[in-house]
């Protein structure tokens, strides 16, 4: 658990998350995830590259008392920052608070992948915390299938959508018929806090329209303070594919779209989003017709965020570049 939290010990949002809760013992604004790291502490001991956890909440009192911590052999030295079993990557610049989960792993769990999102190579950005490039989270399960439908959609993830349609087909609210496949083509840097890390990835979500194929490319340029991430699909250069490049932000982030270059600011910072001039450019806040720019807090709760979406015709072969600029603001924090 500790490998994927950001610097604030707040874990990725993915897939569905309902905030279910059997016995509320602490603080229900609190950090349970931190809870959980400092019961994981007691029983089996604290690593050096764990997140810092607070003092031990009920909750951890209560299931660790007169229990002694159990040593684990081949518990890792380092933070690893792939996941191969989970197909998660985390491209991290610890001296900024650059946080980057990539996303690789299957399409859920099992054969119908109940909880799953269409949401292969999709990415989140966090900085100081602050989610920039935002998975929009579950919503709901059953009040409205239209919501239901979009929150695990294609379109409302980070990631390239082909076609009008998601990248694995859906048989209804808790069920997917086919599933996109993802793989892995490299990953350098990851480990090296001086070095660029980069990542690339693949899936044929798209594969039965002839043969397409989506590889996706992020570096995180640490020095440059940049994340830059290069979307192609690979076809038949004769082939024109219709295609939707969606770029979710968080709630916390303001946002002005001048053409193909979004100006954006956050508590404590600020940055530029460059968008690939390929597309055609729509900013959308809150919109119930389409609907975009939505960010769900918690399960039942929707909040009006930016999203911005890019809509054209790509040829086989064409890549997309989206590059990510960020300065930090003292005026802003």
């Amino acid at each position: 658990m500790p490998r994927c939290l950001d610097d604030r010990g707040h874990p990725p949002r993915q897939g569905d998350g309902d905030d279910g809760i059997g016995l509320l013992l602490d603080d229900h604004a609190g950090n349970r995830w931190l809870g959980l790291l400092a019961t994981g502490a007691r029983l089996f001991g604290g690593l050096p590259w764990w997140p810092k956890s607070p003092e031990p909440d009920l909750r951890t009192l209560v299931l660790t008392e007169g229990i002694k911590a159990r040593a684990i052999a081949g518990r890792p030295k380092r933070r690893p920052h792939l996941l191969e079993g989970a197909g998660q990557a985390f491209l991290i610049d610890s001296e900024r608070a650059v946080w980057c989960r990539c996303d690789y792993g299957p399409h859920g769990f099992g054969r119908i992948a109940a909880h799953a999102h269409a949401d292969a190579l999709s990415l989140e950005c966090r900085i100081g915390g602050v989610e920039i490039l935002a998975d929009p989270g579950t919503y709901c399960y059953h009040g409205d299938p239209r919501w239901r439908a979009y929150f695990r959609s294609t379109l409302a993830h980070n990631t390239l959508c082909l076609f009008a349609r998601d990248q694995s087909v859906s048989g209804g609210p808790f069920l997917w018929t086919r599933h996109a496949q993802s793989r892995l083509v490299a990953a350098s840097g990851l480990d090296d806090r001086d070095a660029d890390a980069s990542w690339v990835a693949e899936h044929s979500g798209y594969r039965d329209e002839a043969g397409v194929v989506h590889r996706r490319s992020v570096q995180l340029q640490r020095q440059a303070a940049r994340l830059v991430v290069t979307d192609v699909v690979l076809a038949d250069e004769g082939l024109a594919v219709q295609a939707s490049l969606s770029w979710h932000l968080g709630p916390d982030v303001e946002c002005r779209l001048e053409g193909h270059r979004a100006q954006l600011a956050w508590p404590g910072g600020r940055g530029e989003l460059d968008l690939p001039a390929a597309l055609s450019w729509m900013p959308h806040r809150g919109d119930e017709t389409m609907p975009a720019g939505w960010y769900s807090p918690s399960f039942d709760l929707k909040v009006p965020s930016a999203t911005l979406i890019g809509s054209g015709t790509l040829a086989g072969g064409q890549s997309l570049v989206t590059e990510l600029r960020w300065f930090s603001d003292p005026a802003r924090s």
